[in-house]
């Protein structure tokens, strides 16, 4: 009676035993899965915020490029509306200039024709 009940005892236990020995065994693969997929997840996210960082710095660069062009420009604008103002001002000159400059060959005139007479 003792052998028989002992031996289903012992039939469950080691029954339980290999249960438990197979779920350990799976639970065990299925956390190295898990380790696995949050390995590559982690290194995903690491990509992705070093993708991030090198987009920034080329936008900061971009926007410190685009200052340093719109500074060089309105320099340009400044000189060309400078130029422009002397290029009109010399123009009015050469202008007042050929008019004196007709008016002293017209009074040269005057002065060798009453000469001549």
């Amino acid at each position: 009676m003792f052998e028989a009940y002992f031996g289903h005892s012992l039939h469950i236990l080691k029954t339980d035993f290999v249960f438990f020995t197979d779920f350990y065994r799976f639970f065990c693969a299925f956390f190295r899965i898990l380790q696995t997929l949050i390995q590559a997840i982690t290194d995903e996210v690491d990509d992705a915020n070093n993708e991030a960082k090198n987009a920034k710095d080329k936008a900061v660069k971009a926007i410190s490029d685009a200052t340093i062009m719109s500074e060089e420009l309105r320099k340009e604008q400044d000189q060309s509306s400078h130029i422009e103002r002397a290029r009109k001002a010399l123009d009015t000159m050469v202008k007042d200039l050929q008019v004196r400059l007709d008016e002293t060959e017209h009074q040269a005139l005057k002065d060798r024709v009453e000469t001549v007479r």
